[in-house]
């Protein structure tokens, strides 16, 4: 099961969720904003994962 694509793709999904995540309260601007608009990406592309 755990290789089975659909899978796959979702533990993906989380671990970048995740990352970004963590990313929302780093000291630079820049890395901020980046973490914000890949969050939003995700709920744009995949709204029924996120």
């Amino acid at each position: 099961m755990l290789n089975h694509h659909v899978v796959t793709e979702l533990m993906i999904l989380d671990m970048l969720m995740n990352n970004m995540m963590e990313r929302i309260t780093d000291n630079c601007g820049t890395v901020r904003m980046l973490a914000v608009r890949g969050l939003g990406n995700i709920a744009v592309g995949s709204p029924e994962k996120v």
